[in-house]
């Protein structure tokens, strides 16, 4: 029986293809970006249904001060809440999307899937691929401070520290003051896409875009690489 490398190469191809999860990773950041593309309006949507419900509470003839907490909340809190979320989303996207990515490298590579203790989350990524996989590709260094920082944030944002931030130091630990030093540098980076308001970290839409942008261009990045490395090798190999 003479030996068909094409169709040995196509039957391996789907089975390597089965388990490769970047496909599915891609129409993630795809649903992801459309939602964020609508984020605005949906904010705008529920504001106004907020409005118009809890007026509803007071007599046509209440004074403004009365519920003027109520246009305060629609102008200030629940956009804040609903960007904190997303920025959470965004991150969750990310780690989930490159933690699959190191997986099916680690099958590939007969190698077990353990990060190390570093610096940061893209650290710990970037060790693993030079140390455990031993593989060429490289996180560029700018990308890897954009990371943290985003990262910082988004820790201030899931773990409900926003209210932390005072200019004052009084029964803060030095955790806490230096959380604060830190989160402070990275709002005056920002080129005003967050800022404080009442002691609370605001998340703008376009610090969201920005912070998308950033990790769908990374993904896509060690996407492309691991298909040049495992599939274009196989076709490569058995041709």
């Amino acid at each position: 029986m003479t030996f068909d490398g094409k169709e040995f190469f196509r039957i391996f191809s789907a089975k390597l293809s089965s388990n490769y999860p970047g496909t599915s990773i891609g129409v993630e950041y795809i649903v992801m970006r459309a939602w964020l593309e609508n984020i605005s309006k949906g904010t705008e949507l529920t504001c106004k249904e907020y409005i118009e419900q809890e007026l509803k509470k007071f007599p046509p003839d209440a004074d403004y001060s009365e519920y003027s907490h109520v246009y305060d909340i629609a102008e200030e809190d629940i956009p804040r809440i609903v960007n904190s979320a997303a920025l959470v989303s965004i991150v969750a996207l990310f780690e989930n999307g490159i933690s699959r990515l190191l997986y099916f490298c680690s099958k590939q590579e007969r190698v077990n899937y353990k990060l190390r203790q570093r610096a940061s989350l893209v650290d710990k990524y970037q060790d693993f691929l030079i140390s455990t996989l031993k593989i060429g590709y490289k996180f560029d260094d700018g990308f890897i401070n954009l990371a943290k920082d985003i990262v910082d944030i988004r820790n201030v944002c899931a773990h409900g520290s926003a209210l932390i931030f005072t200019f004052s130091s009084i029964e803060k630990t030095a955790f806490e003051m230096t959380l604060e030093r830190n989160i402070f540098e990275i709002v005056s980076r920002s080129s005003g896409q967050l800022s404080f308001t009442g002691g609370q970290l605001i998340i703008s839409t376009s610090y969201l875009q920005s912070c998308f942008e950033i990790f769908d261009q990374q993904t896509k990045s060690l996407r492309d690489y691991i298909e040049a490395h495992y599939f274009k090798k196989v076709s490569k190999d058995v041709m």
